[in-house]
This record gives C-alpha cells, structure tokens and sequence, in this order.
C-alpha cells in the first residue's frame, strides 16, 4: 500500500478541495493575491507535522520558488526546508487545530519579501493562505522612519503640518 493509501486509511489525507476546472478556482485564477491551498499532514500525535499544496494561483508567494506545476503534490518542507517551514507550518497549527482565521505579516527573508498573509480552515484536514505582497508598504514606512529619526537628531525646531495646517510631527527641539 502506498504512502497516499496509508494516510487516507488513517485519516490523514483530505481530498483536493480544488480543481482547476471548478468554477471557485476561476475566480482564485483571476484575482490579483496569491492563494494557496494545502493538506494537512498530521503526525501520530495529532500535531502538523507538513503541508502539501493542493493548489496554488499566480500570484501566490511560493511560485518565488518554481513552477505551480512543479509544486503541485510537494510538501512546504520539500520546496522551502524545514527551517523556512517552521514559522508556516506554526500559523497551520493555529489556523486549523485551533480553529482560528488569522492575520500576520511574514518576511521571506530569501527574497527580501513582505506579505500580509490571511489563513483560515475550511476543513479539518485543509489549510487556505491568501498573500498579499506589501513590500512597497513596508519599505515606505522604513523610508518614513529614518526620515523622522533624522529629523529628530538636530536641536533646531521642526514642525511639520498638513495642507489643513494640522500638525503632524515635531522634533525633540520643538
């Protein structure tokens, strides 16, 4: 009997929720966020121990890393290592032992990346990401901070105001 074989008959393969001539994985197709879709694979204990995508769109982070065609069936462990998993895998634990939807931003520090990414359980046995990449986001903030820092570093006074002349920031001079 094969690996498949022995996880279905212990309860731990979940059957593809997706299938790219569904009418739900048109709509994944044509939105501009990554989504992926994973199985979870449980271990003797009942914890996660990887998850094996089922689907992936466009947009979603890991095409970084090689054609959806190629990631189809592969475990995150096989495609990102084990310790780029680690993190992922812990927000699956979260996401569908626990029953939450959750809402973090991760850094793919292999790609020098930032995503927003939304996690939630459709099943007890599947885990859904939807990415959003907000590199730029968090590149103006880190711009915007150093501006400010610099800012703070003279003793002159520096206020700054809107186009409504509310104020907006002052230095430590003011």
């Amino acid at each position: 009997m094969g690996d498949k074989e022995q996880k279905k008959e212990k309860g731990l393969f979940a059957p593809p929720i997706c299938n790219l001539n569904t009418n739900y994985c048109s709509i994944f197709e044509n939105i501009g966020e990554g989504v992926s879709i994973f199985e979870v694979i449980l271990n003797e204990e009942g914890g996660i121990s990887d998850l094996r995508f089922v689907y992936i769109n466009l947009c979603s982070i890991f095409n970084k890393f090689s054609s959806r065609e190629k990631i189809i069936d592969k475990t995150l462990t096989e495609l990102c290592g084990i310790d780029n998993a680690v993190s992922y895998l812990k927000m699956a634990e979260d996401v569908v032992l626990a029953g939450k939807s959750i809402q973090y931003e991760f850094h793919f520090a292999e790609f020098n990346k930032y995503f927003l990414i939304n996690a939630f359980s459709p099943h007890k046995n599947m885990c859904v990401t939807i990415d959003v990449d907000i590199t730029r986001k968090k590149e103006a903030e880190l711009q915007l901070k150093k501006q400010a820092d610099l800012l703070n570093l003279t003793n002159d006074v520096i206020i700054v105001s809107d186009m409504n002349d509310k104020i907006t920031f002052w230095n430590h001079g003011a």
